[in-house]
């Protein structure tokens, strides 16, 4: 070895030039070890999910039977001369009923939610690794769940272009009806339980707001059939989008 070519190779072996980087990524992408950490994501994601889909027929059923000590009434009158007409009730549901009805589903979205991002994080990686071209930057597969109005837009955009790039035609079949339903549930449970903590009076002066709670429950219940179905259909989602992508990165 010359002393010019001496210096040259400790360079090399000190800095990585942009000739190696293929080489580089190569040796950084274990496709081994990226089927285990999915298939860990995959696992924990469900367990989560069936956690929620437990917790939203807990949610259904509280509505269904709220009972009069759920409620809170206040009897209204006017102040007019004479006898005063009736005022519809004032009606609201108590602190305790909807931590009881909705506590529980909302620390199982929690604990979900973060295994489900897991999950998408490890699935849009392998991706990746593949070298597959992604229009959905990095950054917005994980960030995009945090950030009001972004997150209803970028995690469905990633996830159909994974379920696309890994060829998992059933999970993207599924994502667009998933997404809908969870929006849609999530909405309505949001405002019916803004109204109903706030205050809820009947559509005629002489209909109580307890009759107005009463058409509220129907949503409680709608809501947690909706997310009972939701997290049945994101199972199915994360398991066909894991097995395309296993079968995927271990057959390359």
């Amino acid at each position: 070895m010359s002393d010019e070519e001496g210096p040259e190779r400790r360079r090399r072996g000190r800095f990585i030039s942009f000739d190696d980087d293929d080489e580089l990524f190569e040796a950084q992408a274990d496709p081994a070890r990226t089927a285990r950490t999915l298939r860990r994501a995959a696992v924990a994601s469900t367990v989560g999910l069936l956690v929620v889909a437990g917790t939203s027929v807990w949610t259904a059923v509280a509505f269904a039977r709220r009972g009069r000590d759920d409620i809170e009434v206040t009897h209204r009158i006017s102040d007019g001369p004479g006898n005063p007409p009736q005022l519809p009730d004032k009606a609201k549901y108590t602190t305790s009923f909807l931590l009881k009805a909705e506590l529980p589903f909302l620390i199982a979205v929690l604990v979900c939610g973060a295994a489900f991002i897991w999950w998408h994080a490890t699935v849009d990686q392998a991706a990746r690794e593949q070298e597959d071209m992604l229009a959905t930057e990095r950054w917005k597969v994980i960030g995009g769940w945090f950030f009001p109005g972004a997150n209803l837009v970028f995690p469905i955009r990633s996830l159909r272009e994974l379920t696309s790039v890994h060829g998992a035609r059933p999970a993207e079949l599924i994502a667009v009806p998933w997404w809908a339903l969870t929006v849609t549930a999530t909405l309505i449970n949001f405002f019916m339980l803004r109204t109903g903590a706030q205050s809820s009076t009947g559509p005629h002066k002489d209909q109580s707001g307890v009759e107005g709670l009463d058409g509220l429950d129907k949503y409680g219940v709608f809501v947690g059939c909706a997310n009972l179905v939701g997290a049945l259909l994101a199972v199915a989602l994360v398991w066909n989008l894991t097995t395309a992508v296993r079968a995927r990165i271990t057959d390359g």
